[in-house]
């Protein structure tokens, strides 16, 4: 009848039951056989699998593989991937599995759903079963790819993070603050189906911090990455507990006193220009949120040691009170205001002020042009 033909899942909420098919079940448990039984030595006992997984799917990112090539010879590679990790903690077969992680994170490019898929579920598997050997490598291959210019290779980053941060992944807990900043500057995109995936991801961060907390770094963790996870576990104390954050001592000089809680702003804005995080500052008028942003804009701009425009957007009636109030507080060597302001032809010339500051050899425009 139609109330048995209809759909077991009927909310949009719900996940569906995803069940593996019957011929894929049977080449996994096959080949988990296999490598318990031919360990390191399985790619000499079946020397065409791994080229049989890998080409042309694992060669060739152009348009030239068909998708369900690709899509098949993914979920085989995915398979071995987990066949060999479970046989094989060390040995020459892993290491040959290894070897391609960063082409299996290259393919995130491709403009395939199902490929993308697949991809997450391979990089799960390394995650799983191969954690300490192929992590450091996962995340040196994502974590660039969340700052890319290209929205697909950002999207595929943000859907490896989300599946790697699905099922309550405690063999990842300490790994879990090298991936707080990558997921923050993707819960900032300007598309928002990254957003959202990122966002999702993150909210399984939050879950696990908890646990993350009482975890040593393993034997296994090299050195470097030791001393990096010391710094991330600082950044994310200082993102969820903000009085941790440490004092940011001026670079530039500035012609006031700020009081203690205008100093607070000043140290939590810098924090969050570090972190390229996004805030907001908010406090009742009159309490100095503009000297503290000046002060921000300032040091930002005598940090990063080159000319750039900085632009505030404010109520027409607030335009000439930043310019004087960016007068009044730093020297016109730190900063010179440009005022976008009136006739069309006033904007016009501070649009043209504006671009020659940019490409002219000078770093301060004439006072004339001021």
């Amino acid at each position: 009848d139609e109330k048995a033909k209809s759909p077991a899942v009927t909310s949009k909420e719900s996940a569906p039951i995803v069940t593996e098919h019957p011929r894929l079940r049977g080449s996994r448990i096959a080949l988990e056989r296999l490598a318990e039984i031919t360990r390191e030595n399985i790619f000499d006992a079946c020397p065409t699998l791994l080229s049989f997984a890998t080409k042309p799917s694992l060669q060739t990112i152009g348009p030239d593989v068909d998708t369900h090539v690709r899509v098949n010879q993914m979920r085989l590679f995915s398979m071995v991937v987990k066949a060999v990790g479970l046989a094989c903690r060390d040995g020459k077969a892993l290491q040959q599995i290894l070897s391609y992680i960063t082409k299996v994170i290259e393919c995130l490019q491709i403009k395939d759903d199902e490929v993308v898929k697949c991809i997450c579920e391979c990089v799960w598997n390394y995650s799983k079963y191969a954690t300490h050997k192929s992590l450091p490598i996962i995340l040196q291959s994502l974590i660039p790819l969340s700052k890319q210019m290209s929205p697909e290779l950002r999207m595929g980053s943000a859907q490896c993070f989300s599946r790697l941060l699905s099922d309550t992944p405690t063999h990842l807990l300490c790994y879990l603050a090298f991936m707080v900043r990558p997921l923050l500057g993707m819960m900032t995109d300007a598309i928002s189906d990254i957003r959202a995936v990122a966002s999702k991801a993150f909210a399984n961060i939050v879950r696990l911090i908890p646990l993350e907390q009482g975890i040593e770094s393993p034997k296994q963790m090299s050195l470097d990455l030791q001393k990096q996870r010391i710094s991330e576990r600082e950044f994310l104390s200082q993102l969820l507990r903000g009085g941790e954050i440490e004092p940011f001592e001026l670079p530039i000089e500035v012609k006031a006193t700020l009081r203690p809680y205008q100093q607070a702003g000043v140290d939590w804005l810098a924090f969050l220009h570090r972190f390229s995080l996004h805030g907001a500052l908010c406090d009742d008028m009159g309490l100095g949120k503009t000297l503290q942003a000046i002060c921000m804009l300032g040091s930002a701009i005598h940090m990063e040691k080159a000319r750039s425009v900085s632009l505030v957007v404010c109520p027409s009636t607030l335009v000439a009170h930043w310019a004087y109030e960016i007068e009044k507080f730093v020297s016109a060597e730190v900063m010179v205001p440009i005022m976008y302001l009136g006739s069309s032809a006033e904007k016009a010339s501070a649009i043209k002020t504006a671009k020659g500051f940019l490409t002219s050899l000078r770093a301060i425009p004439e006072p004339a042009t001021q």
